[in-house]
């Protein structure tokens, strides 16, 4: 008798929980979980400046005064940011 009703129970277990409703997904609601939002198509590249470096030599000025040789760096071009987007193209007119 004691193996029947554990049987019993056992089953009444198992279609108990497989008879369930279907889940109400209570806690992603809850989260305020954000989908990630989709990345676009083309993203904009990064030009880099381009520097030049030049020597400056030793030379007597005016005055009598020497000045020692030094380096200076200047910029050529700036950085600038590239868009590879055909809708850009189009509007731009290129």
């Amino acid at each position: 008798m004691k193996v029947l009703t554990i049987a019993f129970l056992f089953s009444i277990s198992l279609v108990g929980c497989s008879s369930s409703q279907k889940s109400t997904n209570e806690l992603e609601k809850r989260s305020l979980f954000i989908p990630p939002v989709k990345a676009p198509q083309y993203l904009p590249s990064v030009k880099k400046q381009r520097v030049e470096t030049v020597c400056v030599s030793g030379r007597f000025l005016k005055g009598g005064a020497w000045m020692h040789q030094s380096w200076v760096s200047l910029i050529i071009e700036d950085s600038d940011m590239v868009f590879n987007d055909p809708m850009i193209k189009k509007i731009q007119g290129k």
